[in-house]
């Protein structure tokens, strides 16, 4: 699917969820200028224990922070 950056900026949420099944490129001045695309979630319980040992998090680390994790390592390089 192609939107445009306004189209996306105006509509955000509805362009994620469809983000969530296939790639939506974006463009500006008609160039692609990035790509929405769906992630693979994190999900099983090895994902979890290896990004919990990784951070060297307590016991108590659950799902939502290990989810959490894993998007900033994604995003910040």
């Amino acid at each position: 699917m192609i939107a445009t950056s306004t189209e996306v900026q105006n509509r955000f949420g509805h362009y994620a969820d469809i983000a969530r099944t296939r790639p939506v490129r974006v463009t500006k001045n008609g160039k692609v200028i990035f790509t929405m695309q769906p992630t693979k979630p994190l999900d099983t319980m090895n994902e979890i224990r290896q990004v919990a040992a990784s951070i060297n998090a307590s016991p108590d680390f659950d799902l939502r922070q290990a989810r959490e994790v894993h998007r900033l390592e994604r995003h910040c390089p």
